[in-house]
């Protein structure tokens, strides 16, 4: 991305120039978006794509905690079967 320039108001602006490598690295252009949908005047909230990455980051961390639950879980439940079958 190159600024060429600034915008006006707050939040402070910024007139930039970024090519489509770029925004391939922050927007999934394959399923929400394509380069025929972008035209002067159309708004991107550039912070999505992070928010997307956070989010998945977060889900993977609560997924390996459940899992981790989980095999504890298992372990315990297996233990007692093995023990009711061998009675």
């Amino acid at each position: 991305m190159k600024i060429l320039g600034y915008g006006e108001g707050y939040p402070k602006t910024y007139i930039c120039e970024v090519n489509s490598n770029e925004l391939d690295a922050v927007f999934d252009f394959d399923n929400r978006w394509s380069c025929k949908d972008l035209r002067i005047g159309v708004e991107i909230d550039l912070a999505e794509g992070y928010k997307f990455k956070r989010d998945l980051e977060s889900l993977f961390k609560h997924f390996m905690e459940s899992h981790e639950k989980f095999i504890k879980a298992n372990e315990i439940l297996y233990n007692y079967a093995q023990s009711m079958v061998e009675k």
